[in-house]
């Protein structure tokens, strides 16, 4: 869950694997925190999903994970507007598992699915 200055305000922890916390700092932009082959991805959807206030997902990216690779796509979700709050946005590293994953394609984002928006407790609405 992040604010709108890119700060990472809670993780779970499967989100830690895509994560990288150098030693000794206490950085919590996540742009200065997700794996560089992901970095322009993250920035990407961000921006569109603050700016545009609707899900926003990222085709699929390879990633070396322990020694395997892994496909990974990254989902940005706008969480409810509210008067008294920043603006969040939850994002997830959703695995992709279907054969042919990568496609070859030059816009690099996919429209978001359903538009869902999620609720105090990150239930889904």
């Amino acid at each position: 869950l992040l604010n709108d200055d890119y700060r990472v305000l809670h993780l779970s922890a499967d989100a830690g694997q895509y994560l990288e916390h150098p030693p000794a700092t206490s950085r919590t932009n996540v742009l200065d925190l997700v794996r560089p082959e992901l970095r322009l991805k993250m920035r990407t959807v961000l921006h569109k999903a603050f700016q545009e206030r609707r899900t926003v997902q990222s085709k699929p990216s390879q990633v070396r994970l322990n020694g395997t690779t892994t496909v990974v796509r990254l989902v940005a979700h706008p969480g409810p507007e509210a008067h008294d709050t920043d603006a969040l946005v939850l994002v997830v590293f959703e695995t992709v598992e279907e054969e042919g994953a990568i496609p070859e394609a030059e816009e690099d984002l996919e429209e978001g699915e359903g538009g869902g928006r999620w609720k105090i407790g990150f239930g889904w609405s």
